[in-house]
């Protein structure tokens, strides 16, 4: 059992938390709950919102949409997360548009911002050869310093540890249709780790190494152990692995 404990750095909450004080974030598979009526929030989960305070507007639109489609019936809670501190503004506006559980927190410096033996000038040197080919977000620092922080650290957060799923939100999305259905529920009584809401073609060009790293050179030739007998490579490769058919997946959102 994960015990959280205080990690230094500052945060503040909204309403009456509801957590699961037993329940932790991990990446290992678990024997779901048998199946149980869809409810109002039965699984353990929460909303996830990385968000700047200047974002409000486009938090608010979003946070609404949720709320109306889903949320208002399921009463999952809200993690807000930054890499500099909130307002007091975008918190009281945040906290007054949903009748759920929200709590804001900080991200740590060594989870956002890239380590100090990364070769700047080399990093640099490459946003530049991106730039000059038009490649979107090329020369961007703070979309790279997102994309880092969302596909290696942000599970590690002091808040989310309680969670064993997690719905991330961007500012500016809407549905167009209610979502009648949990899908945490579904996802833990039918023992997914995963999901999505669209898929679409990657841009070849950004990905130049990817496929190469994690096929050929790095993790799943070095770590077959780790490598599931019913994986998803007939779902993202069309020649059984040697080549990557570019299908990307966003996360759930």
């Amino acid at each position: 059992m994960q015990r959280i404990f205080s990690t230094g750095h500052e945060t503040s909450t909204h309403h009456t938390p509801a957590t699961d004080e037993s329940a932790v974030v991990d990446n290992v598979p678990s024997t779901p709950d048998p199946p149980r009526p869809v409810g109002e929030g039965t699984a353990n989960a929460t909303m996830v919102f990385l968000a700047r305070n200047s974002d409000l507007d486009g938090v608010l639109s979003s946070m609404a949409h949720v709320e109306e489609r889903f949320n208002r019936r399921f009463g999952y809670p809200w993690v807000f997360l930054n890499e500099v501190e909130f307002t007091e503004e975008f918190k009281e506006r945040v906290s007054n548009a949903t009748a759920s559980h929200v709590t804001f927190g900080l991200i740590p410096h060594e989870h956002w911002f890239q380590p100090d033996w990364i070769d700047e000038e080399r990093a640099r040197q490459g946003r530049e050869k991106m730039k000059a080919q038009n490649m979107i977000y090329a020369d961007s620092v703070p979309y790279r310093n997102m994309c880092r922080f969302n596909s290696g650290f942000f599970f590690k957060h002091p808040l989310l540890q309680p969670y064993k799923y997690y719905w991330r939100v961007e500012p500016g999305i809407s549905y167009t249709c209610d979502v009648d259905y949990d899908p945490f529920d579904y996802m833990r009584d039918n023992n997914k780790l995963y999901g999505f809401t669209i898929s679409f073609t990657e841009w070849e060009p950004t990905i130049p190494t990817l496929w190469k790293t994690v096929k050929v050179e790095d993790f799943m030739q070095v770590y077959p152990q780790h490598i599931s007998e019913n994986n998803a490579m007939r779902y993202l490769s069309d020649d059984e692995g040697q080549t990557y058919n570019l299908c990307h997946c966003p996360s759930l959102e």
